[in-house]
């Protein structure tokens, strides 16, 4: 009987130890799975960002391409309109009536639409004047008068600057001031075709305009910007929503066309 319960004991205690080794056992392949699943869950996470950060610096590169094509082609083209003006009208700034001679004054933005290729530097001592310098500007690609133009409030700029350092160290470094930065995404959006303000609204914090754009193929659009009076100059407020629409942009998830 004794021999009955010792070998009753024993296969108690080994069939416990088999338990406990194979727990064990079940305990150190779980932990392997967790290990491998944390690991290839890194392996993503980490060819993401890579992946993210190559695209962002190939959007960056294509924006300075854009920037580039853009001056070259308004150079060309603005030394072609000169030559063909010239030929047209050899005394297209004055005119003579009776026995004084009077300046011809160019068109307002306010009256006409006006093509890209007479948008002119007309200071900022209105809304009106910001508007068409600020379109002359992002035309010819002059991004520090364009920035000299733009108002980021705190948010904005914040919003700005976080947008900034997501992009690669030799990109950060073309530019001094997050205006700047701004004022460089923006030429994107400005077509080459005309505009004409087609309303002034009083608003709390400064003066709204109704801008008519039209880009080379007819195609027109509505923008509301608001300008705000800064010391002596006047100033177009950058909205939130344009630097969330860059930040979608340089994440690859608006169109790159141009």
């Amino acid at each position: 009987m004794k021999w009955r319960w010792a070998l009753f004991v024993i296969l108690t205690l080994s069939l416990g130890a088999v338990l406990v080794w194979r727990y064990r056992s079940l305990v150190a392949l779980n932990d392997t799975i967790e290990a491998a699943r944390r690991s290839l869950a890194q392996k993503k996470i980490d060819h993401g960002n890579e992946k993210a950060a190559s695209e962002r610096s190939l959007l960056a590169a294509d924006q300075l391409a854009l920037h580039a094509d853009r001056a070259v082609v308004l150079s060309l083209r603005r030394e072609l309109d000169a030559i063909k003006q010239r030929a047209a009208h050899p005394a297209q700034t004055r005119v003579t009536q009776g026995s004084q001679e009077l300046a011809i004054i160019p068109p307002s933005l306010a009256d006409v639409p006006i093509s890209y290729r007479d948008w002119r530097n007309v200071g900022a001592d209105s809304p009106e004047a910001a508007i068409e310098t600020t379109l002359w500007a992002a035309a010819g690609g002059d991004t520090e008068v364009m920035a000299s133009l733009l108002e980021l409030d705190a948010s904005v700029r914040q919003r700005s600057e976080e947008l900034l350092k997501s992009l690669p160290d030799d990109f950060q470094s073309q530019f001094s001031t997050v205006e700047q930065f701004v004022a460089f995404m923006t030429v994107r959006d400005v077509p080459l075709g005309s505009a004409q303000v087609m309303r002034r609204l009083p608003l709390p914090d400064g003066e709204g305009l109704a801008i008519k754009l039209i880009n080379p193929d007819g195609d027109a659009k509505m923008l509301l910007l608001t300008s705000r009076q800064v010391g002596n100059a006047w100033k177009l407020v950058v909205p939130e929503s344009a630097i969330d629409h860059y930040f979608l942009y340089l994440q690859g998830h608006l169109p790159t066309g141009r």
